[in-house]
């Protein structure tokens, strides 16, 4: 409804439909407005009990004009425990669809993920 960007935050549901975990975005309002999508920001995952199990982070990435190049592209940490990162979410240019990697802390890609294609809706939720 309005032009300024809030906390993001996600329910994560099993089969059954409870939600089994809960992710919430840890920034500030000017970070939030000012770098809007390209923003860093510190993701916090609990349990349904409200226990912290696993916190991402993803720096701020100055993208250029160019969409394929490497230094575009968004990286996500997952660092558990605190200070160990376990695997890192790397993006990957492709014209209409979500492509990420998911690498081990030596950088190998372990496993991809692929969205569907023109995932962009005028006020829905992606999935």
């Amino acid at each position: 409804m309005t032009p300024f960007e809030t906390n993001n935050r996600y329910d994560i549901r099993n089969n059954l439909d409870p939600v089994v975990y809960t992710v919430t975005e840890d920034t500030d309002n000017f970070t939030r407005n000012a770098y809007r999508t390209l923003r860093p920001f510190v993701l916090r995952v609990t349990d349904c009990m409200g226990r912290e199990i696993m916190t991402m982070q993803r720096p701020f990435r100055c993208t250029c004009c160019c969409l394929c190049c490497p230094s575009a592209r968004q990286e996500l940490k997952v660092p558990c425990p605190p200070g160990v990162t376990i695997d890192i979410v790397a993006e990957h240019w492709n014209l209409c669809r979500a492509v990420y990697s998911i690498q081990n802390e030596k950088k190998e890609n372990v496993m991809r993920v692929r969205g569907p294609c023109s995932t962009y809706g005028c006020g829905s939720d992606s999935v």
